[in-house]
């Protein structure tokens, strides 16, 4: 279409466009859509409509309609104005004035819509939307009105680009709602014919027909909507929803309204265009004839109170859960759902009392015998068979005593699996699925104690790989990822001795623990493996060669540590590198090589004279991108070697017992700084991190209120972030200083979340109000599917634990809408900033507080 833009009406136009382009959210952007439309067309309503490619169906996102009092779920392709201006891609306007508007379902037509407009919004030329006009008094659509509306879709689609998972959420919540609507609706129907009617009002709806009746075999008359064509004549099987082809070319539902006992006849929907019922459609349609079923069933007892009783009862009955009630007795006098079977309560009927007998209805009778003593219990249950949670509570009369119990038992199969693949991800790396160090670590202590008994020889290895900051910088992260991929899976193929562990210890370092193996055959394998990198990887087009050098070390069955045998093959491998050999053997003399001395001096030297330095990692909320914590990380600016990272010599200080000098310092001047921004007024907090060595110190707490006394600083305005392994390390311990550092005012974070916790209920007792997920699973969000699961999962866990979340490692603009969408409030990474010196922070910081709106509460 080329109309003149000047013909809009320019003021409220920019105003829609700019709200768009500073509103990331996807459902408050259709919103503002929709009533900005209204507003600008001067319609009665307005909605928009999103294609979900798995159902194959146009799903409702907003609609500000007056008259839609219940949400629309689905429109079928060429469905009316709005599914015809989808599958034709091309404008539709009707004005009613001959009786030929037709948005589609007849009970679209009862709201006696006179006049509409639907427009196509594409992504990347093809029909993703349709934005929708709709008016209930006379007039015609312009070309300028039609102009405005391919406008604003245009401008929004970019946004709205990746809305299938939205859309199916959006419709899954209009189907809750109607249903919620027709339960309450159906409380005051007058009787059995006007639930028949309300029934067939909401499968229309809810499944997008165009038309619908129910057809009972007892009565003459058809109770709903009717309409001149005669349904398909095909029967139906008992039990089952079949859709056929109608004789004028569209499509015929029809699902038995029925019970085990009797047959009341059938659900009839009519589609006027080809259509294709998916299994949750399937599910609605036999919901709403289980209902009517139900009602039917009971008519001639008592239509209103049986009625809603039948209702009550199909939602029991399809629901994934367990509901029982005892009276005082423990005798049943209600059960219902799906799960009895798995509580062994099928044999149970009404008027039995609840059997003492083992497994999990005997842990169902205890927790019923409990909630009659008075007493609310929520407990899970869970063996090879069944994993349940169950909830009971006590039935008291109006004198508050206990007459009975009540309770729902959860299917947690689900839960289960999700927390299957989070301890293996806690203990497997993200990117190559092999062990990560945590695990490598505990297999060789247990190795190393297996030798030390058994005097068989044991092995290590460490294999690193050469300038490989030099590939990532070739192939960027993504690249450099898969040729790490690629390396892990040659080296799996290499790792063929029984019962060895191969796995990944670090960014581009791997490790292998070989159980009985001699000297010998420990050279063997490790000169097999040293030809590993001989063919060049190829990736993206891209031709790479790896260098990859070794080191291993043995072990004949004295006492060692497991980590001070992996320091042992990391030295050697580094002889090997240093000496430009392919592999070095550990020999005692290499850990008294005065160059590592030489470090180790140095390092103290550095603490003492200050040649430390601190960089700031923002940590923005993802609400309105401000800063509002700034996490403080310590560099080494080392006289010959330049500015080193925390990971090239934090664990050396914590070997030699540096690392309490190295935090003081750190805390020291991070609160400093802190004190600089905060006269200023800025509001970021500071987060300092923590080592396992630190937290098993019980005086930090008052080291810590002495120097916030000294720099005038809140406590309440410092976080201290320790990682999982950290706090697993000496928990009592570690439980009591975490206590008392929160009591000074200060806030305690979960670092490098799911990467090693191993429980969840311990998570609980932890003083913590903030987790970060590691970045591990960050990486792969927009590649991995099971990435995003484990993400949102953690997300929601940290919602319901009532914990604030942050995402770390966010380097991508994907990555950062997938968390989004995901519910993440928080987030750091180089997409929004690399580590900063307090000038440059104070300096972001003062620039986000000049720009109008509100600050950040994250």
């Amino acid at each position: 279409m080329d109309h003149e833009v000047d013909t809009v009406p320019a003021t409220a136009l920019e105003a829609v466009l700019a709200a768009a382009s500073a509103l990331l959210d996807p459902e408050k952007l259709a919103r503002l859509v929709v009533d900005h439309i209204k507003q600008l067309l001067h319609v009665d309503g307005a909605a928009l409509y999103w294609w979900d490619m798995h159902e194959e169906v146009l799903t409702a996102l907003a609609d500000n309609d007056p008259r839609m009092s219940v949400p629309i779920p689905v429109i079928n392709p060429g469905q009316g104005i709005t599914g015809g201006a989808f599958e034709r891609d091309e404008n539709v306007t009707t004005d009613g004035g001959d009786g030929t508007y037709d948005e589609g379902p007849s009970w679209m037509r009862e709201l006696h819509i006179k006049a509409g407009a639907a427009v196509p919004i594409r992504v990347e030329g093809r029909p993703r939307g349709v934005l929708v006009a709709r008016s209930y008094g006379d007039r015609t659509f312009s070309a300028r009105d039609l102009e405005i509306m391919r406008i604003t879709g245009e401008q929004i689609a970019p946004t709205l680009a990746n809305m299938g998972l939205l859309a199916r959420a959006q419709r899954e919540r209009n189907v809750a709602h109607a249903l919620a609507e027709l339960m309450r609706a159906a409380t005051a129907a007058q009787d059995v014919d006007d639930l028949m009617r309300l029934i067939v009002r909401y499968a229309t709806r809810l499944l997008g027909a165009d038309y619908g009746r129910i057809e009972t075999h007892h009565a003459e008359t058809q109770h709903g909507e009717t309409h001149d064509a005669e349904p398909h004549s095909t029967e139906v099987r008992a039990g089952d929803a079949a859709l056929t082809r109608s004789a004028d070319g569209g499509e015929t539902l029809c699902v038995p309204i029925e019970t085990p006992k009797r047959a009341f006849g059938r659900l009839v929907l009519r589609f006027r265009t080809d259509v294709t019922i998916t299994p949750p459609q399937k599910i609605i349609a036999t919901t709403l004839a289980g209902f009517a079923a139900s009602a039917l069933d009971r008519a001639h007892i008592d239509q209103s109170v049986l009625r809603h009783e039948a209702l009550m009862r199909s939602v029991l009955k399809t629901a994934p859960v367990a509901f029982l009630a005892v009276d005082r007795h423990c005798r049943v006098t209600f059960r219902e759902g799906i799960d009895l079977v798995r509580l062994g309560l099928d044999g149970t009927g009404i008027g039995d009392v609840l059997p003492d007998e083992t497994g999990a209805i005997g842990a169902l009778r205890e927790i019923a015998l409990r909630a009659l003593a008075g007493e609310e219990v929520v407990e899970a249950i869970a063996s090879d068979r069944v994993a349940l949670e169950l909830r009971f509570a006590p039935i008291r009369d109006t004198h508050g005593e206990v007459t009975g119990a009540t309770g729902v038992a959860i299917d947690l199969s689900e839960r289960r699996g999700l927390e299957a693949k989070l301890a293996f991800r806690a203990t497997h790396d993200a990117l190559t699925e092999l062990p990560n160090r945590e695990l490598f670590l505990d297999r060789l202590e247990q190795a190393v104690r297996v030798s030390e008994r058994t005097r068989d020889p044991l092995a290590v290895v460490i294999l690193d790989v050469e300038d490989f900051a030099d590939v990532n910088a070739m192939l960027g992260p993504r690249g450099a990822d898969f040729a790490l991929r690629e390396l892990a899976a040659r080296l799996v193929t290499r790792t063929e001795i029984v019962g060895a562990t191969l796995a990944r210890v670090d960014g581009d370092r791997f490790g292998w623990i070989l159980p009985g193996v001699s000297q010998n055959e420990a050279l063997s394998f490790i000169r097999r493996v040293a030809t590993i990198a001989d063919d060049p990887f190829r990736v993206d087009g891209h031709v790479v060669g790896l260098r990859v050098t070794l080191g291993i070390a043995l072990h004949a069955g004295t006492f060692v540590e497991a980590a001070e045998l992996t320091r042992h093959a990391i030295i050697a491998m580094q002889r090997a590198r240093d000496e430009h050999e392919t592999f070095a053997v550990f020999d005692p003399a290499m850990d008294r090589d005065p160059d590592a001395l030489a470090v180790v001096t140095e390092l103290r030297d550095a603490v003492q004279r200050d040649a430390l330095t601190l960089r700031y990692q923002p940590v923005v909320a993802l609400g309105d991108r401000r800063t509002y914590a700034a996490e403080a990380l310590v560099r080494w600016v080392h006289p010959g070697r330049g500015m080193l990272g925390p990971d090239l010599f934090v664990p050396m200080a914590e070997r030699i017992g540096l690392i309490g000098r190295v935090t003081a310092w750190v805390l020291d001047n991070a609160l400093r700084d802190l004190a600089r921004w905060r006269a200023e007024g800025l509001r970021s907090t500071i987060t300092v991190n923590l080592s396992a060595w630190d937290v098993a110190d019980p005086t930090l707490p008052e080291r810590f209120m002495t120097l916030a006394r000294i720099h005038r600083v809140d406590p309440a305005d410092v976080q201290f972030e320790i990682t999982e392994s950290a706090i697993m390390s000496d928990r009592p311990l570690t439980l009591e200083v975490l206590r008392h550092l929160t009591e000074t005012g200060a806030t305690v974070a979960l670092d490098d979340f799911g990467t090693g916790y191993s429980s969840f209920a311990y998570l609980q007792r932890l003083p913590i109000t903030c987790i970060k997920i590691d970045r591990s699973f960050v990486r792969e969000l927009q590649d991995r599917i099971d990435s995003r699961v484990i993400v949102g999962a953690l997300i929601h866990l940290g919602h319901d634990l009532g914990l604030h979340v942050v995402a770390e490692g966010v380097e991508y603009e994907e990555q950062l809408a997938l968390l989004e969408m995901l519910g993440c409030p928080s987030a750091q990474g180089h997409l929004f900033a690399q580590a900063l010196t307090v000038n440059a922070l104070i300096e972001r910081l003062r620039a986000e507080a000049a720009i109008p709106g509100q600050a950040s509460t994250a």
